[in-house]
């Protein structure tokens, strides 16, 4: 069970067993708190590190209400709670024989625009 803000990566102790591991910590009364997961992302043939945000009410079994979830799909660790930046989308740049084009192709269909 994690805070706010622990991290989550390859420093870290894992379990990779069946059958849900040791959930003790889980069957209270939990708000808030976070569950760290690494697992192998086959889109980016990399170890991925990431939580998910859990809520438990029951002191005998499992049910849990998952708020949110968050993975870094670039392989570093991740803080529990935290969102990673995208990646920015390059903004497309345009010459000045390019604007004309444009600027050309506008004025072409209000034309058209106003004989209908």
């Amino acid at each position: 069970m994690l805070n706010s803000g622990d991290t989550i990566g390859p420093a870290q102790a894992y379990l990779a067993q069946a059958g849900g591991g040791n959930a003790v910590n889980w069957r209270t009364t939990q708000t808030g708190k976070y569950f760290g997961l690494r697992f192998y992302n086959e889109n980016t043939s990399a170890i991925n590190y990431g939580w998910i945000q859990l809520n438990t009410s029951a002191a005998s079994d499992f049910p849990a209400t998952i708020n949110q979830y968050c993975y870094d799909d670039t392989g570093a660790a991740i803080a529990a709670g935290a969102l990673p930046a995208p990646t920015p989308t390059p903004v497309p740049t345009f010459s000045a024989c390019s604007m004309a084009l444009l600027r050309m192709g506008l004025a072409a269909l209000a034309g058209l625009r106003r004989k209908h």
